[in-house]
């Protein structure tokens, strides 16, 4: 390997100087593909020394240098890369840090912040470049994110929890109860899921935060979380459960009120519920929802591209099937054709833009891929009876 060339490329892409030293810290090559960085700072002749004390181990090591730069060492069989300085990047924190070095002058108006993502690609791929064993990115993000110090005040706030709560006799709710809760919403089963939310056990929820009202959010989010997958277990499409979890989890984030979201925590159950329980209903003659992988596919194609008109024969190549063989594929495991499928879930969605938007009847249309506002409303009439006035003005939400 031109080893020259890649160091060349390694400055390239992290905008920063590449330096190589040897065992003892000697300096060997310098690569640098921008003029101006050729001498930034000044450092002391001591500071790669200072730089491979935190260092310890063969992984890359992140190091940030009174708090405003950011260099990086790579261990090779013969030596060490310096790479640096770049800015640190914002989103991965840097848990190794050197201070009291001086500097001659503030760099920072000519150093770059590279993307987290980026970063930590160009050092796990010069590192493997280098090592027989490769690492992985949890390798690295142990290596410079993971505090040890936030571990063990884990450990030990485990220990403390379980002593307390061993001490005074306190135990979470029944795990059960939680499984007979989620089997419910996967099975579309609206009587189980009540008799399960007003089940008496002896347990409580745990403590997820101090505050009552972060409490009441993380339970939310936790339990929006779990009714999302069993809803997806249940034959929904997993965008579709994935964009109701992900309004709801917002919805969450902006309420006040503690029973409120409880309330609104109980809602979202049932509608994913009462979602499933309308897939099985609609599985004429089907036991269970359909397990294809193809199938599945196929229902979330159609979910991302509702916006647009959809052929069979554009979702067959999209995963690369025969427009027959899907055809018949589909309407076996779901007991539907697939172009019924399609419209019905562009019905399904025009209703909710006419509940829940102000969207004129010609831009629903327009967004759901329909060739004019007639075609949608004769074509939504079919299916439901009512034409687009009739139902905006018959089941139109009150705050719209």
């Amino acid at each position: 390997m031109n080893e020259g060339a890649f160091f060349s490329y390694l400055s390239h892409a992290t905008k920063a100087i590449v330096k190589r030293y040897d065992r003892e810290m000697h300096p060997l090559d310098t690569w640098s593909v921008r003029q101006d960085l050729r001498n930034p700072l000044l450092m002391p002749n001591a500071f790669p020394g200072e730089l491979l004390s935190q260092v310890d181990s063969e992984l890359p090591t992140m190091v940030l240098v009174n708090g405003l730069l950011l260099f990086s060492v790579v261990s090779l069989k013969d030596g060490y890369l310096i790479i640096g300085p770049n800015l640190p990047p914002g989103d991965l924190p840097v848990r190794k840090k050197l201070t009291g070095i001086p500097l001659t002058e503030d760099p920072q108006r000519t150093l770059v912040r590279i993307p987290s993502i980026t970063y930590e690609k160009l050092l796990l791929t010069t590192h493997n470049l280098f090592h027989p064993d490769p690492i992985s990115e949890f390798d690295f993000y142990r290596e410079n994110a993971l505090d040890p110090s936030v571990m063990e005040r884990l450990t030990r706030h485990l220990h403390q929890t379980q002593f307390q709560a061993s001490e005074g006799g306190l135990k979470h709710n029944p795990y059960d109860q939680e499984i007979r809760e989620q089997a419910a919403i996967s099975e579309g089963n609206l009587d189980a899921l009540m008799r399960s939310i007003s089940e008496e056990y002896t347990g409580q929820v745990g403590t997820l935060a101090k505050d009552p009202l972060r409490q009441a959010k993380n339970l939310a989010i936790v339990n929006t979380t779990l009714a999302s997958r069993s809803a997806i277990r249940g034959g929904m499409s997993y965008e579709a459960a994935f964009s109701l979890s992900d309004s709801y989890i917002q919805l969450f984030e902006e309420m006040t009120d503690v029973s409120m979201i409880t309330h609104m925590m109980r809602s979202m159950e049932i509608q994913y519920t009462e979602i499933v329980a309308g897939i099985r209903k609609m599985q004429k003659g089907q036991e269970h929802g359909s397990g294809n992988p193809h199938v599945a596919s196929c229902k979330n194609y159609i979910y991302s591209h509702l916006h647009s008109p959809i052929s069979v024969q554009e979702i067959a190549d999209s995963l690369g099937l025969n427009a027959n063989y899907l055809s018949a594929l589909f309407r076996r495991e779901e007991g539907i054709s697939l172009p019924r499928y399609i419209l019905r879930e562009k019905i399904s969605r025009c209703k909710n833009m006419l509940i829940y938007s102000d969207s004129s009847f010609l831009e629903i249309a327009a967004y759901l891929g329909f060739s004019s506002q007639s075609h949608l409303g004769a074509r939504f009439k079919e299916e439901t009876g009512y034409t687009l006035r009739q139902f905006r003005n018959t089941f139109r939400a009150e705050h719209f």
